[in-house]
């Protein structure tokens, strides 16, 4: 299925709600499975080509035009909303469902 953004470009969704033809831009909020559940991030940066080195970690992520390395800020709750951390993670766009911003709370940027 084919949707169009709010500025027009064209994405798919899997059945899963991932976005397949990523349209990715920073400041985009997002969630994917993890180890302690599901986590939540504001993307930082967006790769198309080349390799995304994963701040202060060793891991890297080989960026591909279909499939983008994606580098988010990890979001968690706080109150009634949600606050950034210092922690953050890459991942493939094709990992990543697109969500509505989270309500970010005071000292949360």
């Amino acid at each position: 299925m084919f949707l169009s953004s709010d500025d027009g470009r064209p994405f798919a969704f899997s059945t899963d709600g991932a976005v397949l033809k990523a349209d990715w831009k920073q400041g985009d909020f997002a969630q994917w499975r993890s180890s302690g559940g599901m986590a939540r991030g504001k993307v930082e940066r967006i790769m198309r080509e080349g390799v995304l080195d994963v701040p202060d970690s060793d891991f890297t992520i080989r960026a591909e035009e279909d499939d983008p390395a994606v580098l988010l800020r990890i979001y968690r709750r706080f109150g009634d909303g949600w606050r950034g951390t210092p922690t953050r993670v890459g991942h493939k766009a094709s990992t990543l469902n697109k969500i509505d911003p989270l309500k970010v709370v005071e000292g949360g940027e």
